[in-house]
């Protein structure tokens, strides 16, 4: 009996199968948890290309114009919907938002927001950290606006991102959504864009 005791205890057969399975859950979280940690770095970066790619290219017009036309540079409908394409793999249509701010330096009254324009996305509940049109204009640190009519073009994007997706099947209680935003901004190039005209008025925008 001693002899079958201690050959038993000396047979190590079975031994790499029990320590696999004792390893493997968190084998398992540690690798879902580079996937969300990846995931979250590649919907960031795509949030900070938009918003970034949207302020430039408006700040980059000599007039701007609220219509329909997705196609034409003067209207920033076409910025809008550009933005869908410019945040891939995300889906903005689905779970985001964009908004476009012009704040614009008027006298002693500092910087003032003349416009803003909101995308017709699905995402509620999410405001402008800028202001509200006809109110002073809250822009990030460092950015001044120096004479009057200087306009600085600000992109915000809103992102409704959901942790943890894969790892809620072992961590039930897991936060399951929150809101992501990131901003661009660029000061226009040519002269002033405080005025947003309407389409069917002026001659160089589109129905």
């Amino acid at each position: 009996m001693n002899r079958e005791a201690r050959r038993l205890l000396r047979d190590r057969s079975g031994v790499a199968a029990v320590e696999f399975a004792l390893l493997a859950p968190f084998l398992i979280l540690l690798f879902l948890g580079f996937a969300e940690t990846y995931l979250y770095a590649r919907s960031v970066a795509a949030m900070e290309r938009t918003a970034f790619s949207l302020a430039d290219l408006v700040a980059r017009r000599s007039l701007v114009c609220q219509a329909k036309s997705s196609s034409d540079p003067n209207s920033v409908n076409t910025y809008l919907t550009a933005a869908k394409l410019i945040a891939e793999p995300l889906s903005l249509e689905t779970n985001g938002m964009v908004i476009l701010t012009a704040a614009v330096k008027t006298g002693a009254a500092g910087a003032v927001v003349a416009w803003q324009v909101t995308s017709g996305y699905t995402l509620k509940g999410v405001s402008s950290a800028v202001g509200k049109p006809g109110g002073p204009a809250a822009l990030a640190g460092g950015i001044t606006l120096g004479a009057d009519g200087d306009t600085a073009i600000v992109a915000e994007v809103f992102y409704l991102n959901d942790w943890y997706a894969r790892v809620r099947h072992f961590w039930p209680s897991a936060p399951v959504t929150g809101v992501l935003s990131r901003a661009g901004y660029y000061r226009a190039r040519i002269g002033s864009l405080a005025p947003l005209y309407p389409a069917a008025p002026n001659a160089n925008c589109p129905p």
